[in-house]
């Protein structure tokens, strides 16, 4: 097949689409000629002029800002509530009929809306179109294995969060929560319907002054600060889980105590490196100069900031100690190797000049003086015994056992 890259008679192409064409020819040249089923620009085509529009997208292909679930990632079914306030009404409710967000959106007073689960797209897409959130924050909520991450579209500020979460079996995970913040809303995102932003819903519904006359920006901050105080109780067994490894290590060090220090140190560095773009995001949400944050919101934050800083002076405690408990147990399996070793040692060393003793005496010679001793068999084993005793009573002298 030959691109032609020229119009199609009394057409006229625009140097951009031109360029765009020539690529697509080059493209072709190099990496081999499409599926029947795609179609180049460069080939015939209807469209009075040739571009993009007369491109089918191959299977597969998703342009950016477009929704769709990952096949490797587990969506949860969606729900949404409503908590709108200021300082002298609220109104709460689970929110059926997306519509009723609009008049919502309309208020200058404080909406946020929580939402729980992903599995709904159209329901992500109505949300994304009443609060004008932009196509590509949508496609990172969608994507729940995004680290955390901050960006300003102006209108708004989408960031990414990840809560830790605790198993039954006692193991840690991640979960992905996306904020945006709007100009008089705030839009939340969670994977599950497990969130920690209940405390947060406590102090609205009691009327706290400040949260209840304040505006969304410092409903952000109430909720980045519930995330990072979330970590310290969960951050606390690492310490107990290192405590039980220590008492191993110095009792009975086994394989699978070495096992799970490696494993722990693993999960301990994984969060280290989550608390640094955790951190890293709360110190550029500090020094933002925005209109959506006002000046004394950003010194919320900046406590904010302090405590991802403290998790992260724990996370590198946590990552030394599991260290230590590393060399620790090699060194105890090392002294006990010696010791092994060392008894090992002391018998061989006893027994050689017994067994020097023995081979003399059993050696096939005619003529050996003693040999036919009646009393030879008994007086070499005293001599062996005498001879054992002897540096048994020499090692225990110098304190070699």
């Amino acid at each position: 097949m030959k691109c032609n890259a020229n119009s199609a008679p009394g057409h006229s192409i625009s140097p951009i689409r031109s360029l765009n064409t020539a690529l697509w020819c080059v493209t072709f040249q190099v990496f081999g000629a499409p599926k029947e089923a795609d179609k180049l620009p460069c080939q015939e085509s209807n469209s009075p002029e040739v571009g993009f529009e007369a491109l089918t997208v191959r299977p597969g292909f998703r342009p950016p800002g477009e929704l769709s679930h990952r096949e490797h990632l587990a969506y949860y079914p969606t729900k949404v509530t409503v908590m709108d306030y200021d300082g002298q009404t609220l109104t709460e409710k689970v929110v059926t009929d997306l519509d009723e967000c609009i008049d919502l959106a309309r208020r200058p007073s404080t909406t946020w809306v929580n939402v729980t689960g992903l599995k709904d797209l159209k329901v992500l897409q109505r949300l994304g179109e009443i609060f004008d959130i932009h196509p590509l924050a949508l496609e990172d909520v969608l994507n729940t294995r995004h680290p955390p991450k901050i960006d300003d579209f102006g209108s708004s500020i989408f960031l990414i969060m990840r809560k830790l979460k605790s198993g039954d079996a006692g193991e840690i995970t991640t979960e992905q929560v996306s904020i945006v913040l709007g100009e008089r809303h705030i839009v939340t995102f969670h994977e599950t319907e497990n969130d920690p932003f209940e405390g947060v819903r406590h102090r609205i519904r009691q009327g706290r002054f400040r949260i209840r006359n304040s505006g969304p920006d410092y409903l952000a901050y109430a909720l980045l600060d519930a995330i990072m105080d979330a970590y310290f109780p969960i951050l606390d067994r690492y310490a107990v889980r290192i405590e039980t490894l220590e008492d191993q290590v110095m009792t009975e060090p086994t394989q699978e105590t070495a096992t799970k220090i490696q494993d722990l140190k693993r999960e301990v560095i994984h969060l280290r490196q989550l608390s640094w773009a955790i951190r890293e995001l709360l110190t550029h949400m500090a020094r933002l100069d925005d209109a959506l944050i006002s000046k004394e919101t950003l010194v919320y934050l900046r406590d904010v900031q302090d405590h991802a800083i403290r998790v992260q002076d724990m996370l590198h405690s946590y990552r030394e100690l599991c260290e230590g408990l590393y060399q620790s147990y090699v060194s105890n399996l090392t002294l006990r190797t010696n010791d092994v070793v060392r008894v090992l040692t002391i018998i061989s060393t006893i027994f050689l000049p017994l067994n020097f003793i023995a081979s003399m005496f059993g050696m096939n010679f005619v003529e050996m003086p003693a040999a036919k001793w009646h009393s030879g068999f008994y007086v070499a084993i005293s001599l062996m015994t005498l001879m054992g005793l002897s540096m048994l009573a020499f090692f225990r002298r110098k304190r070699w056992m």
